[in-house]
């Protein structure tokens, strides 16, 4: 990385981190009420991903949420790109596998 680059993070969206730790997809109800309670706890979406403590996301959400966060801050994700209309998948508790129509351990 040259010394002129500009520094940046890897960011997933709220709401993936959220259905990862819950096991849900991200626009089922369950993960909107623990967004919105994070929100409402913590403040905007970035403050939850890169600042706030995880003890205080722990707090407002679940332990499991904290965890999630804790890794997605880490970098400790599998990322499988997506390619030619299908979008790219980001695991942050190890490979699933589709079993019965829905996303299992």
């Amino acid at each position: 990385e040259p010394e002129t680059a500009v520094p940046f993070k890897r960011i997933v969206p709220l709401e993936e981190v959220i259905g990862e730790a819950l096991d849900r997809g991200r626009a089922s109800k369950a993960v909107f009420a623990e967004y919105r309670k994070l929100l409402a706890a913590i403040g905007p979406e970035f403050d939850v991903l890169i600042d706030a403590p995880l003890e205080d996301i722990a707090r407002a959400s679940t332990g499991r949420v904290a965890e999630a966060v804790a890794k997605t801050r880490a970098g400790q994700l599998t990322i499988r790109p997506g390619y030619d209309g299908e979008f790219g998948e980001v695991k942050i508790f190890g490979e699933q596998r589709v079993a019965q129509g829905r996303l299992s351990l």
